[in-house]
């Protein structure tokens, strides 16, 4: 209670949870659904998918690689930006794909956004806390992208049952596109509100 507390009185930690909810809307549909789409286009067993596994892992730390670089050069706030508009492209571009080929590829260059992106926002979560709050307002953070992805299971899940996965992810890139924006508002309400917020040492 202390914690979501801390966060509704932080307008950057607000807006870092409703991101997260944002984003987890639109992102674990679309990993839930990444072995019946390329199973489905490829007509292989789970021995392609073992490695389309292990590639998923690699771009996952290629992504976090990239982060001092990036971060560095562009500021966190159009990094992390940047990384949803890739994301958006290239689950786009799966989303689009009537091959195996092109839709396996998109789908594990998206990965790498998502490795740049989480320990970044974590990291900007963590500067808003004590270091004897830090893990309980990271558990909000992490309530809040559960619950924006259960609800994006439920919506988008139907929506890939109704129609085809494809489609599901098309709106998942389609979220990603439309939330790349609000990190950049949020740096400048992360300006207005620093004096009252707490700091970590």
């Amino acid at each position: 209670r202390e914690s979501v507390a801390l966060v509704r009185a932080a307008p950057a930690m607000r807006w870092l949870c409703g991101l997260a909810a944002l984003t987890a809307f639109a992102t674990l549909p679309a990993f839930q659904m990444w072995q019946p789409r390329l199973t489905d286009l490829s007509g292989a067993g789970p021995w392609l998918m073992g490695w389309v596994w292990l590639f998923l892992n690699l771009t996952s730390i290629a992504g976090s690689a990239l982060i001092p670089r990036l971060v560095a050069r562009l500021g966190r706030p159009s990094a992390l930006a940047l990384a949803l508009l890739w994301r958006a492209a290239t689950l786009g571009v799966a989303g689009a794909a009537a091959g195996f080929p092109v839709a396996c590829v998109g789908f594990l260059l998206q990965e790498v956004g998502f490795g740049f992106s989480e320990p970044v926002l974590q990291a900007w979560m963590s500067e808003h806390a004590t270091a004897a709050q830090r893990a309980t307002i990271l558990s909000v953070r992490s309530m809040s992208f559960t619950l924006g992805g259960g609800l994006g299971l439920l919506c988008l899940g139907w929506l890939a049952r109704a129609t085809d996965i494809g489609t599901a992810w098309l709106v998942s890139a389609a979220i990603y596109a439309c939330a790349a924006p609000w990190f950049l508002a949020l740096a400048r309400v992360e300006a207005a509100a620093t004096p009252d917020l707490p700091r970590a040492a």
